[in-house]
Parts: structure tokens; sequence; C-alpha cells
């Protein structure tokens, strides 16, 4: 048996060598007796089908260079664009191919169906009547014998231009495939962008690109039936018509893609939005583009998008945050640019540390962000302490929710501190066991529980329960700036309201007044203005004690005045008024 199986293999390798040998006797006959029939052939081919003249310096065929082609090898092939332009250059290949079967030659049919074009450069031009160069071809009325089914382009730029969509395209083509059937082009490219400008927007500067396309083309359309796009590890789909190569009905999804990988695919001018924030997390977007794009109109853009996983962080303070859930949709609006583009949340969730944020919101005006918003939200106040990096409010901890309208511009670096304070904001807000140091004053602060409606720069306290140390304290009333004070911007505090104490140490409250500025080191502080009716239960000031204080308070331009002033005091009762002032040398005038 294993004789037998020699046998056969033996004979097997006997034909397959006399074949291979027969082949090759045909092809090297073929090249010597019929190459010059079979070079003239093909350049005429070529050379009938083009209206454009047909430079060149070499013909040769070749058997091995393109194996297993054999193929027409031309040198330094030159095609000018149509008469229309300039007879500039449509096409220049240092080194082209033009395949041939061997049964074709056999035959004498020399029907150009492959080519294949090495270190080429290839420049498409439109005129300002969208009229493009690449128009060369004869219309012939006999067989066409130019009926190319598939070309390949191997390292070749390409240029493109047209005025009227003001693009201008610079691609580095590694490897370029296009397979045509009648009006349908199958395409795949994997290269290099340099750039792809549009409107003076650079969309794909110096990126790598792979894509591959099913298309449709006739007269004056382009049909993109499926196409998918690699553009440095962002996948799109993209799908549509593109009319005169001006009017755009497109439709471009992603689905599951890496926000950081977007944003760094970003034109600059789209890139510089996000610069002072780093963000990332996955998107599914549906996005169409439609309507006219040239010198005069943008077409309209309309997005919806869903966010998953996503987290994000300001460069310039350490606000975070983490497992970000966002839903809505993006559009460019009525003018089709920057100013009225609108980006609306209709879900936002995200979680802080130690807190989360719930709500929704609407972005507009990417030139000068203008943001409306409702969120529900809690914070952790040691983080919250960190984001103001001036607050005199040092080491504080407990728990805020709140639920916040907000009308106004938003920047992220240090304008929105102004924009902030120039908004509309209302705000319910809920503390519990805040604790705290003002400034460099060794007594502690807490507030225990406090509930507050805050309106700009009013806060109205519904309840508040706090400390100052030994002091008890609880106040009801309304506060006038004390948001301001907070980020610098007002140099006072006004408050009016009720004061009910349990016990209140005054010795330790005339300290904890005393401001910390340098510059100011009296004893009674210039940073507050109150109006309070008080009742104390008990109080003490050094070595007096006494119960029972009731009466009206006010502090104003560093100066205590008390009316109707009533206590107990050394065994008996204490009734009238007093004024309590600063001399220059720092001691207190009664």
């Amino acid at each position: 048996f294993i004789k037998e199986m020699k046998k056969t293999f033996a004979h097997i390798l006997k034909f397959l060598l006399l074949s291979l040998f027969s082949i090759i006797s045909i092809i090297l006959l073929i090249t010597t007796f019929f190459s010059d029939e079979i070079e003239k052939s093909v350049i005429n081919i070529i050379d009938k089908n083009l209206e454009s003249p047909l430079i060149l310096d070499n013909v040769e065929l070749t058997l091995f260079e393109n194996f297993p082609s054999t193929s027409v090898k031309i040198t330094n092939l030159l095609i000018y664009e149509s008469k229309e332009f300039n007879n500039d250059t449509l096409l220049f290949s240092k080194t082209s191919y033009i395949d041939i079967s061997l049964l074709n030659i056999i035959n004498k049919n020399y029907t150009i169906e492959n080519v294949l074009i090495q270190n080429a450069k290839i420049n498409i031009k439109y005129n300002d009547s969208s009229i493009p160069n690449f128009l060369i071809f004869k219309n012939n009325t006999t067989k066409n014998d130019l009926s190319i089914k598939n070309i390949v382009l191997i390292n070749t730029q390409l240029k493109i231009k047209n005025p009227l969509t003001k693009l201008h395209l610079s691609w580095e083509l590694n490897k370029s495939i296009i397979s045509i059937n009648n009006q349908k082009f199958k395409l795949k490219h994997d290269g290099f962008s340099n750039k792809l400008i549009v409107d003076n927007v650079d969309f794909l500067q110096n990126k790598k690109i792979n894509f591959t396309a099913d298309t449709k083309i006739t007269k004056d359309t382009v049909k993109i039936l499926e196409s998918n796009l690699d553009i440095e590890n962002v996948f799109l789909n993209l799908t549509g018509d593109i009319l005169n190569t001006t009017n755009l009905n497109l439709k471009i999804n992603g689905e599951g893609q890496e926000i950081h990988s977007i944003i760094r695919s970003l034109p600059k001018n789209l890139k510089n939005i996000f610069s002072p924030v780093i963000a990332n997390g996955k998107i599914t977007f549906y996005s169409s583009i439609k309507g006219l794009i040239n010198k005069q109109n943008n077409p309209s853009f309309l997005m919806n998008y869903k966010i998953q996983n996503g987290g994000f962080e300001l460069k310039s303070i350490p606000f975070k945050l983490y497992n970000i859930e966002m839903s809505g949709d993006i559009t460019n609006g009525e003018k089709r640019d920057f100013s009225s583009t609108k980006i609306t949340a209709n879900l936002f969730k995200a979680q802080t540390n130690n807190g989360d944020i719930d709500g929704d919101f609407i972005l507009r005006n990417l030139n000068n962000y203008f943001l409306r918003s409702k969120f529900k939200s809690s914070w952790d106040l040691n983080i919250v302490n960190q984001y103001f990096e001036d607050s005199p409010f040092m080491g504080m901890s407990g728990e805020l929710t709140s639920k916040t309208n907000y009308e106004g511009n938003i920047a992220f670096d240090n304008r929105f501190k102004r924009m902030f304070l120039n908004a509309k904001h209302t705000s319910d807000v809920t503390i519990k066991n805040m604790i705290f140091k003002y400034q460099i004053l060794p007594l502690d602060f807490s507030i225990k529980n406090a509930k507050l409606d805050i309106e700009k720069h009013k806060i109205i306290v519904n309840s508040l329960q706090s400390t100052i140390s030994e002091t008890d304290v609880e106040f009801k009333g309304e506060i006038q700036n004390f948001i301001p004070y907070l980020l610098q911007d007002a140099p006072k505090i006004y408050i009016n309201g009720d004061i009910n104490s349990t016990y209140t140490n005054f010795s330790e409250l005339i300290t904890s007044a005393s401001t910390t500025n340098v510059k100011d080191q009296n004893i009674l502080p210039n940073w507050i203005n109150a109006n309070t009716n008080m009742n104390i239960n008990n109080f003490s000031y050094k070595n007096f004690m006494g119960s029972n204080l009731t009466g009206l308070i006010s502090y104003k331009n560093a100066k205590i005045n008390a009316d109707n002033l009533n206590a107990k005091l050394l065994n008996g009762e204490i009734n009238g008024a007093f004024t309590i002032s600063e001399l220059a040398n720092n001691e207190l005038k009664l």
C-alpha cells in the first residue's frame, strides 16, 4: 500500500511540475513574441478612452513582479485633469500595473479590469460650479474595453479641494482597494489623514484612519449604503446621501465608544471646549447631518446620546464626579453654529465623594455657556470645602443635601465665581453635623441641624441649631451676602432674626468675633451687621453669671446696641439699654 501511495504521489508531483513548466514556457513564449503587441494594445486602450493626454516613460510586460498575475508595467505615468481646469496633474504614478489573465492573452483580449498603482499622487479639484477635474473619459459608443473592476492604490497621496464646501483633504493611503460593479463601489482604505478641512475646521488633523464602505455613485449623488470608520480607535458607522457634493443627508452612529478617545479625535476648536476638564466613560449616540454645506450655510446637526460609567474632573480645582449616567440630545440650533448649540440632559445621575447628584439640565451657547438646571444632590462638606481655596472656614465636615435650580452662565475656571454670583439660583438646603473652625480661631463651630432656603444672595433660615464652643444657639431669620462673602466678593454679612440660647458665654463670643486680618486687629469685627431678638436662659461674662436675658441686639459698624434689655443678675433684675464700642487702643467702651 505504501509503495502504491509513493507511486501515486510521484505521478501527481510530475504532473504538477510538468504543468508549471508548461505554463512558464507559454508565458515566456508570449513574452518573447507578443510582449510588444500586448504593451501597445494596453496603452491604446487607455489612450483612446481618455480625453486628456497620456504621458509615460516606459512600458513593459512583466511576469513575476506582480505574480501570479501577468501585468503590463508602466513607469512614471502622468494623466492631466480635464480641460475645464488648468491642465494640472490629476494622477502621477511612479509605477502602475495593468493585470491581464493568461487566458485573455491567449485570446488576445486585452480588456483592462484590474489596476495596481504605486507611489502615486492624485489631485482632485472642484470648480465653483461643483464640476470635478476627473471627467476625463470619452463617451464611447463602441464596446468599452476599459471596464475597470478593481483598483489598488499603494503608498498614494490623495488631495481633494472644493471651494463650495471649503473642503481641503490631504490623505496618505498605505493601501486602498476600490471594487467597481456598475455604479456600486466597495472601498477599503488604510492610511493617515494629514488634514480634512471643512469650513476652516480641520476634522482629521494628523489622524490614523481605516474604513470600509459600500457606495453607489451616480452623476450627482453619492449614496453610502454602509460604512465602518476607525479613526484612532473611535469606531463609527456612516450611511446616507451626498448630493452635488454640497447637500448632505447623513447618519453617523457609534456604540459603546470611549469618551476620552472621541475627545482626542475632535477638531481643535471642539477639543478646546473640553480643555478645562477630564472626561471618560462610554457613549452610544445616533446622529444626523442634513442640509447644505457651503460658504454661506452649515448643515443642521442632531444627536441622541447615552453615557454610562462616566467620569468628570475639573483641572482647576479637585472637583470630581463618578459613575455618571446621562442621556439626552444635542443640536446646533437655528443658526447652526456654536452660539445656537443646545445640549440637553433629560437624565443626569452621578456620584460624588460620599454623595450623589440627580437631575436634568440644558446647556446653550458653546461660545459662552448658559446653563438651566434642576438638581437634587448630597455632599460631603469636607470635599466641598476643598473647592474654595480662599475659604475662611477650616477643617469643615458634615453632610449637605439640596434641591437646586440654576439659570445663568457657567465656566470651568476662575470666571465661574463671578458668573455664579450674577446667576439666578434657588436652593432648599439641609445641613447635618457640620463642624468647622473659622480662620485661625481656637473655638470649635458646629451646626447640628439647619434647614435653609437660598435665593441668590439671600438665605432664609427656617431653623438652625448650632454651637460655638460652650455656647448653643438656635436661630431663625434671614442672612444676606453670606455666599458673596464666602467667595470674597462682599465685605459684610447681614443678619436679621431671632436667637434663642440655653447658655451663652459672652467672653468666648467676643473672642470669636475678632478678625484675623493682619491690617485689622480690632476686637469687634467689621465684617458683620446684625439685628436680632435675643432670648438667653443662662449667660456669663467673665465672673458675672445671669439668666433670662431678653432684648433687641443690633450690631453695626463695630458697635453693639442693646434696647429693651431685661435680665436677672446678682440676685436681682436689670433692665435698660447699652452701647459697646471699641477705642483706638483696642479697649472696649461701655
